[in-house]
């Protein structure tokens, strides 16, 4: 690959590594404030409904408390078993506990083995025993202290809050409020600005006989649509079995969160249902899905500029490197191929000198063998002339002076041959 283009590429994967990174931490920050809306908004749920249960639900344990302990009137009519004295002073009590709240259901007087003795909402209905539909009745007769807490009747889920009532030191019956759940519901639809509705378990819902419309089963749980349209279309697309998580739906092509965060407990404080409400964060999803393609056009719009610059404004420069380049890669080359000349040559003066060496050392060995003959021939010469018994001098042709003598000659003249042939130059 050209130094060009390795040195664009290598740009263009900086230029993408960068925007990758800052496109993952805009799009975890955008994740993070969907988030803390949905936490924000499970909190302001379960913020409201305390509040509704605290000033809506709980005011009815103190009143219902001071009914029993004050309405002397009340109590010896309920002790007479007067259901029609009873009736009379209770009339106007549950007419001004329903202008109070429209939602104030259920006025009932009970006998202590469960038997209905007066629905005062109802009068001409009594006699019915509600111990076994009912367990929370049943209780507050048999531990004698009040209870409260949700619970499903005939006519729906309501919450009921009992007090046992006595007359002359004897237990004689209880009382019971209800107050219908749908307050609570309303109440957080009016509040969030939201759809909300119930969903109860099945099981429990089995009581409500009289109600005909205005839910939906779903296996171990009953929907309360109640005529909203949004949850009777998306309740069919429900998984009832994570209500231990959120559920992201989609209604009428806008994403939606599904809270179920806040419980119904009964009496003994176990669950029977929870209330489910609908968020919409379609537009917090739109603001990410809108920051993700701005993102991805300003990468594209980045990456192309900067090719674009690289391309035109540092053309001639990476131009010049790879000339540069191109010309270091040739001498190299040449430089290699002289190299390469000169180890021939070397190689080849190498073979030459060694051979001149071993002409040399033939000579040498030539001329020490000629030498050592030499000697050898002058040494018998020497011998040949020492045996001789006359006198016999070898004279120089030049100078004349003697060069060798034997050793008859040494012996006539008294004198070593050595000073005879010193003596004589």
């Amino acid at each position: 690959m050209k130094i060009k283009n390795r040195t664009l590429f290598l740009v263009s994967l900086v230029i993408l590594f960068a925007c990758g990174f800052l496109l993952s931490e805009g799009i975890n920050h955008y994740n993070e404030a969907i988030d803390n809306a949905i936490r924000e908004r499970e909190k302001l749920i379960d913020n409201i409904s305390n509040d509704i249960k605290k000033y809506s639900f709980d005011p009815y344990r103190y009143k219902i408390n001071r009914l029993v302990r004050y309405f002397d009137e009340v109590r010896q009519a309920f002790a007479d078993r007067d259901r029609e004295r009873l009736y009379e002073l209770c009339a106007p009590l549950f007419e001004e506990f329903r202008e109070e709240n429209k939602f104030f259901h259920a006025f009932v007087f009970t006998m202590p083995d469960g038997t209905v003795f007066l629905r005062v909402q109802k009068p001409e209905h009594f006699g019915d025993n509600i111990g076994e539909l009912r367990p929370m009745v049943a209780t507050v007769h048999a531990e004698s202290k009040q209870l409260s807490g949700f619970d499903v009747c005939p006519h729906g889920v309501n919450f009921w809050v009992s007090e046992p009532i006595y007359h002359e030191g004897q237990h004689i019956g209880a009382v019971e409020f209800g107050i219908d759940a749908r307050q609570l519901v309303q109440s957080l639809t009016e509040s969030l600005n939201s759809d909300v509705t119930l969903l109860v378990k099945a099981k429990v819902w089995q009581k409500a006989k009289l109600v005909a419309e205005g839910f939906q089963e779903h296996g171990q749980y009953v929907l309360m649509t109640g005529g909203s349209r949004r949850f009777e279309s998306i309740a069919e697309r429900l998984d009832l079995g994570r209500l231990d998580e959120d559920q992201e739906v989609l209604v009428d092509d806008r994403l939606h969160v599904l809270h179920n965060c806040t419980l119904l407990n009964d009496f003994r404080g176990e669950s029977i249902g929870r209330v489910l409400m609908l968020q919409d964060i379609s537009e917090q999803v739109e603001q990410k899905r809108a920051f993700i393609n701005h993102s991805l056009f300003l990468t594209l719009s980045v990456l192309l500029v900067a090719i674009i610059i690289l391309y035109y404004s540092f053309g001639a420069i990476i131009g010049r490197l790879e000339n540069y380049a191109r010309e270091n890669k040739q001498a190299k080359e040449e430089l290699q191929k002289a190299h390469d000349r000169m180890e021939d040559r070397v190689m080849e003066r190498t073979v030459e000198l060694a051979k001149a060496n071993a002409r040399l050392e033939d000579e040498i060995m030539i001329r020490s063998r000629a030498e050592n003959r030499a000697e050898k021939q002058r040494k018998f010469l020497e011998l040949i002339i020492d045996s001789m018994t006359n006198p016999f001098y070898v004279l120089d042709a030049e100078t004349f002076s003697i060069v060798m003598a034997n050793k008859a000659a040494c012996d006539l003249t008294g004198v070593q041959s050595f000073q005879l042939i010193f003596y004589s130059c």
